[in-house]
């Protein structure tokens, strides 16, 4: 009952956004790895 944050087997809205948009501010975690490294590159 009631999907937790960041469940991708009870909604499928929440990782989609995790992986959608490269957020700056570090929300999903290793989106903000990837931003510093394609700044690098």
């Amino acid at each position: 009952m009631g999907e937790p944050k960041g469940s991708p087997v009870g909604d499928p809205v929440t990782p989609t956004l995790y992986v959608s948009p490269p957020n700056p501010i570090g929300v999903g975690g290793g989106d903000k790895q990837n931003n510093h490294r394609r700044a690098s590159l």
